[in-house]
């Protein structure tokens, strides 16, 4: 088997990525081209699979995750764009947004009011409203900021367009150097330097759209054909999507989970490497999206180590660095650019400004790197999106200098308001977990909780009743919640392959986006709907719902 699978696996990858659109052909039609490209991947799973003498087909994930939405391909649509991968959490909050609308001339059942009423009233000190005609959806889901900017910041932007200077005014519209002005990248340069206590130039920084458009420009600028990259999963949605867009096979790098806690072994990515020779990018992110899982500095040099004598860059997607709980003791972000000599020679590191300053639509990222990759990245961003929009470079030079104290106060209390969701999220699951609902790791900064839910919860008697309805598993589970609790938290089949121990048992939960009261409604619900669940009790989805069901199923 292992000899079969050395010989099917030597045939590139980017090979059969053009074979799959010559086959499929511009006017072949979305199913035919939907196949042809799924049963190509399946071929490099099942290579694989055989290559390391172990059967697995992780394949299964593309099936689940695309959809044929695109479109007739004779009105011009890109065939391998509906292939795609795409964040479950953006077409989750469409469904939400949907539900809402139709909430508020459709009553819910008294029934339903009822139930979601005596939950609400049980978690938050306040009474539920008892006017309204539908229950609020609570959202575990969401993974954007629920407070307000920097009230400085928001000051500063008014007084920047209140200038009666003509000149000054048409600089905050103007283009600027691809990677951002030089004054602007000298106060990043020297804020970050002094974070992660290294010396780093301007040559080394530069300002992107989000850490989205950081590692779609990274790869792009470092990976050739054939090449691979690998993460930690669960991932971020698109740490597997970028690279398949671009061409290049995702590696998932799993991890070792005891009763909820995660750990990353070194022995299992030495191994990885060994079966995957032209893996050149390696994904890190700490914590996570959607675990909150932490390395140790000493993680983090053994990684570094073994990545040099193999040749293989890390990319740390760091957006969640300095929201980092303050009430767990010697709790701290772990520094890779001090843990080896020479992780500045194949490390980059991309953090933004989405979650650090709760502005997530003003797209501010950064990325630090290498000089030469910077250069490189600056040539794609040129042809992109030409340069970092100026208003935002102003900004940004006025955090990172006169405005830098009063806006690291502000993220140092907001670190310790999560910390305090954080702290009640985890509890109430703890709760869960002595009841043998679940399995969960305490988190330690970022916005999210990911419990393990066991065997016995995904076997009760409710969970097998939504089975024989089509919803199985964790998404079924989802779907359930959202419809029937009106609570939405996102399945780990988003986040890792279906057939993986995380994507079957793992369910995302957020407290990004509400204050803690809200947070404890939604985990009211969550906990009452496992309860409910394992007595076998099930309860019916609203008529006005019905219609979003096989959303759901197309979006998870």
């Amino acid at each position: 088997m292992t000899f079969l699978g050395r010989t099917l696996d030597k045939i590139p990858f980017h090979l059969l990525n053009k074979a799959a659109t010559q086959l499929a052909g511009q006017n072949a039609g979305r199913l035919r081209s939907h196949l042809i490209r799924n049963m190509l991947a399946m071929h490099h799973e099942i290579s694989a699979s055989l290559r390391r003498g172990v059967p697995s087909y992780p394949c299964c994930r593309p099936l689940y995750m695309r959809n044929l939405s695109c479109g007739d391909p004779r009105a011009g649509v890109n065939n391998a764009v509906e292939t795609w991968l795409s964040e479950s959490a953006f077409g989750f909050g469409a469904i939400i947004g949907a539900m809402e609308e139709t909430d508020k001339s459709s009553p819910d059942s008294p029934g339903t009011l009822d139930i979601l009423r005596e939950a609400d009233a049980a978690a938050a000190p306040r009474k539920p409203d008892a006017s309204q005609i539908a229950a609020p959806i609570a959202k575990l889901s969401i993974g954007a900021p629920g407070s307000l900017p920097p009230r400085a910041l928001v000051e500063k932007e008014i007084a920047l367009l209140s200038t009666k200077d003509p000149a000054e005014l048409r600089s905050l519209y103007a283009y600027l150097p691809g990677p951002g002005s030089s004054r602007t990248l000298d106060a990043v340069s020297a804020r970050y330097g002094e974070q992660f206590g290294v010396k780093i130039s301007r040559s080394e920084v530069m300002m992107l759209a989000s850490c989205k458009s950081a590692i779609f420009t990274f790869l792009m600028a470092v990976l050739n054909p054939g090449e691979e990259v690998g993460g930690m999963t669960p991932e971020f949605p698109m740490h597997r999507s970028v690279p398949e867009i671009l061409g290049h096979r995702y590696i998932a790098w799993e991890p070792r989970i005891d009763r909820g806690r995660f750990s990353y072994s070194i022995a299992d990515l030495e191994r990885l490497l060994d079966d995957h020779p032209r893996l050149r990018v390696l994904i890190l992110s700490y914590p996570g999206n959607p675990a909150p899982f932490m390395f140790s500095e000493e993680n983090l040099r053994d990684i570094v180590d073994l990545c040099l004598r193999r040749s293989v860059r890390i990319y740390v997607d760091a957006p969640y660095h300095e929201i980092i709980y303050p009430q767990i003791p010697g709790n701290r972000y772990p520094n890779i650019l001090k843990a080896h000599p020479a992780a500045r020679d194949i490390c980059v590191i991309s953090l933004s400004e989405s979650k650090r300053l709760a502005i997530p639509g003003r797209r501010i990222g950064y990325l630090i790197a290498p000089e030469g990759i910077i250069r490189a990245v600056t040539r794609l961003a040129i042809n992109f999106w030409s340069c970092p929009n100026a208003m935002n470079d102003r900004l940004m030079h006025w955090a990172y200098t006169e405005g830098y104290a009063g806006i690291e106060e502000w993220v140092r209390n907001e670190a310790h308001h999560y910390g305090e969701k954080a702290a009640h999220t985890f509890g109430r699951l703890k709760e869960l977990e002595a009841e043998g609902f679940l399995h969960i790791e305490q988190p330690r900064g970022g916005f999210y909780a990911f419990p393990i839910l066991t065997g016995e919860t995904l076997q009760s008697p409710g969970m097998r009743a939504l089975a024989e309805r089509g919803l199985e598993g964790v998404r079924g589970l989802a779907i359930y919640l959202l419809l029937a609790y009106k609570t939405a938290a996102i399945p780990g089949t988003s986040f890792a392959d279906p057939d993986s121990f995380v994507g079957r048992h793992g369910i995302r939960i957020s407290f990004a986006g509400r204050p803690v009261e809200d947070v404890a409604v939604g985990l009211e619900r969550f906990c009452r709907a496992l309860r409910a669940l394992r007595n076998g009790s099930v309860l019916p989805f609203p008529d006005k719902y019905i219609r979003h069901v096989d959303e759901l199923l197309a979006v998870l």
